[in-house]
């Protein structure tokens, strides 16, 4: 199946037109492509128009018309799920590296506040990991400031902190532990 496509190129510069009606910055290295001579007589006409009616600089002054026949049975194809599969998984990288940013600055949102907690109750902590209790004594005002998705209640009024928290917790006593009674 052959084609015939057409483009407008200037004779100086080798830059082809990108269409439209704006006659300032108009030539680019690629340009529009045309799909059949009416239409480019029809942008031609509009150019004419308006350098009559204006008095403004025509600008296909030196400008020629480049026909090309393409036969897109003897192009090079290939399927366009290889393309979207590609988009695909950079999208899920892009996510992941995300989420991983995000897990990462969350950990190190809580272990600021573990910190800080520490600080505030050096006497205050009892720790049993064989029973994995924790217990901290806590004012209204300081339970406010922990971040909302690590706290949760249980019935009898006891606070729970979520395992994620847990595990960095017990992770931090298994290296004190070693460090003091190695």
């Amino acid at each position: 199946m052959k084609t015939k496509l057409f483009k407008i190129r200037n004779k100086e510069t080798g830059e082809f037109s990108k269409g439209g009606t704006w006659r300032y910055g108009i030539w680019t290295k690629g340009g529009k492509t045309w799909t059949n001579i009416g239409h480019v007589k029809s942008h031609l006409n509009q150019f004419l128009i308006d350098y009559r009616n204006n008095h403004e600089r025509y600008p296909y002054h030196n400008a020629e018309i480049v026909e090309v026949e393409v036969d897109y049975d003897d192009c090079f194809a290939y399927d366009v799920n290889i393309l979207v599969e590609e988009i695909e998984d950079k999208q899920k990288a892009k996510e992941k590296k995300a989420e991983e940013l995000y897990k990462k600055w969350e950990e190190e949102r809580e272990r600021k506040l573990l910190e800080e907690l520490k600080k505030k109750y050096p006497n205050g902590w009892n720790f049993h990991l064989e029973k994995r209790c924790i217990s901290v004594k806590l004012t209204d005002e300081e339970l406010k400031k922990l971040p909302k998705n690590c706290l949760n209640w249980n019935e009898k009024d006891g606070l729970i902190i979520n395992k994620d928290i847990l595990k960095s917790i017990c992770n931090e006593l298994l290296e004190y532990r070693k460090k003091n009674n190695g």
